[in-house]
């Protein structure tokens, strides 16, 4: 008995609802070879079958040998949504100090926020609250567990309306885009997080926000913050050094050459050397050193942050380790 192949339907079918050229990126392969397969032209690669499996959570048994019914139901499509929704912990920075004003006493510094995702018709959908008591937080996280109905979950939300931001989660096969809002603050945050490549329930990770600081000044700011689907059974202090931004490896041939060479200068066989006392050369040395280390910091520090995979993974087992169900 011949065996009917529904890959081209079933992908010409999901092009209706992403798109070839979010396919194409998602998958990354070229939006010619997308309209390749759909038309027959070409038969599918394994990387791209195990790609689209990574990007939209399908099972490529089913996808090449079952026939999606309708394209326009997102329940019909093979997304891994679902392993997404949920009530989550969030670990930030408090960023209201001005520069050089903040304390590194971690029960002044860091601050908390309850986040749900959910399904609203076909997109998922944010509400979140942010707050500076961490125990708050925790009953919080813990009375949206215990209820039942996501109705229940929504009711809790708008009890607490000044302090609630709305918003919509998205995701690519590599990244995760949670984007708020509060329209009584005017204000807005973008996190960003890596996207294992996991079917399992997302279980968090580290990752950026970039919002507004909402102490003296309202300024632009960037952070890394924890999102966690329970409770982190470590201590504030270590929450604080998990969250600190990392210094990067600094390449320092070009000081050392410097330093080299005016070694040579002022201990070599010349002029320069024979003319300079000791405390002289001291002196030259001690302000060279300050000058390049002062432009390799300045060049260096807080340019960017960056959540490499080799950090997801580190987090990620952290979390799994330290986390109350």
């Amino acid at each position: 008995m011949k065996v009917q192949n529904y890959f081209s339907a079933n992908l010409k079918k999901l092009a209706e609802r992403y798109s070839q050229k979010k396919i194409a990126e998602d998958t990354r392969v070229s939006p010619a070879s997308i309209n390749n397969y759909i038309n027959k032209d070409s038969e599918p690669s394994i990387y791209f079958l195990m790609q689209l499996k990574s990007a939209y959570g399908i099972n490529i048994d089913d996808f090449l040998f079952k026939p999606l019914e309708k394209a326009g139901k997102s329940s019909d499509l093979p997304v891994d949504y679902e392993r997404f929704l949920g009530n989550y912990m969030l670990y930030h920075y408090d960023t209201s100090p001005s520069k050089g004003e903040a304390s590194t006493y971690a029960n002044n510094t860091l601050n908390y926020g309850v986040t749900t995702l959910f399904l609203n018709g076909d997109e998922i959908k944010s509400k979140t609250l942010f707050m500076s008591n961490r125990k708050e937080a925790e009953e919080i996280l813990s009375t949206l567990n215990n209820q039942e109905k996501l109705s229940d979950v929504l009711a809790f939300y708008d009890e607490h309306e000044k302090y609630k931001y709305e918003g919509d989660f998205s995701y690519s096969n590599s990244q995760l885009f949670l984007s708020l809002s509060n329209n009584e603050k005017n204000d807005k945050s973008l996190l960003i997080f890596n996207n294992p490549p996991s079917v399992k329930d997302y279980l968090g990770g580290i990752g950026t926000v970039n919002t507004v600081s909402r102490g003296r000044e309202h300024m632009p700011c960037v952070q890394y913050i924890l999102m966690t689907r329970g409770i982190l059974s470590i201590s504030d202090g270590e929450i604080y050094n998990l969250l600190a931004l990392d210094l990067p490896d600094v390449n320092l041939s070009v000081e050392t050459d410097e330093i080299i060479k005016l070694f040579k200068t002022l201990y070599g066989d010349n002029e320069v050397a024979s003319a300079l006392a000791e405390d002289h050369k001291k002196n030259i040395i001690e302000n060279t050193l300050s000058n390049l280390l002062s432009e390799s910091i300045e060049a260096n520090t807080f340019r960017f942050a960056k959540v490499s995979s080799v950090d997801d993974d580190k987090y990620y087992r952290m979390i799994k380790r330290n986390r109350d169900v």
